[in-house]
């Protein structure tokens, strides 16, 4: 968006711009206090958020959100990151152990488009609940932790310390 030709360009017609990779940092900084007013949840979304932190933190002193997505992963690349509960538990249950091994209570909670059947998931101490998605998205975004399976972007994978993805 500071190109000499598009700045040129935009002065002179309405111009759209989209994509998954478009990105324009220097404005994202001039901007920052105008984006996070406009993607701050209503107080309404806000308390709800709070209210879900603070049942997780009653149940153990570190978080770690459990992205189950799926509705569209089912088909998606012939359902390649698509898995079942199974799996799920299995993964969580490992760093489960080894989050314990550091001396941590683990929490974990889990945000879905579909109701989530908490018999699937013994042994742990889970928070699920059916929430607006608004909620969904930034409780997680509060977590300690992020778990998931890796879906390839066009930019590469997430990876950080604190996101654990398998294949």
């Amino acid at each position: 968006m500071n190109d000499s030709d598009f700045v040129a360009a935009a002065k002179n017609k309405v111009v759209f711009v989209d994509g998954w990779l478009y990105r324009d940092y220097k404005d994202f900084e001039k901007h920052a206090a105008s984006i996070r007013k406009i993607f701050t949840p209503l107080p309404k979304y806000t308390e709800q958020v709070e209210e879900v932190i603070n049942r997780c933190m009653q149940l153990g002193d570190t978080i770690i959100g459990v992205h189950i997505r799926r509705g569209d992963y089912k088909t998606y690349n012939n359902g390649k990151w698509f898995y079942e509960d199974d799996v799920y538990y299995k993964k969580m249950n490992a760093l489960k152990q080894q989050l314990e091994a550091e001396g941590k209570k683990c929490v974990f909670l889990i945000c879905s488009n579909e109701k989530i059947n908490k018999n699937n998931y013994p042994g742990l101490p889970i928070v699920t609940e059916d929430r607006h998605f608004i909620v969904d998205l930034y409780a997680l975004s509060r977590c300690h932790y992020l778990i998931g399976p890796q879906v390839p972007l066009p930019c590469g994978h997430l990876s950080t310390e604190k996101h654990h993805y398998w294949p």
